[in-house]
């Protein structure tokens, strides 16, 4: 992996994130960061879910 143009599509595809995130608002929560995380070793990459999502 290489820097922040990982590859976060496949991340999305290990979670059930939009049915978690309709359970917090159901519960009230407000307002819900979807976040999809990539780890390669000791390095790290965040992206909010919509930003994941529209990246080529």
């Amino acid at each position: 992996m290489r820097g922040p143009r990982t590859p976060f599509v496949p991340a999305l595809g290990q979670s059930d994130f939009r049915a978690y995130a309709t359970e917090l608002l159901a519960a009230g929560a407000s307002p819900v960061h979807e976040l999809v995380a990539v780890f390669d070793g000791k390095r790290a990459w965040v992206r909010q879910v919509d930003e994941a999502l529209a990246a080529p």
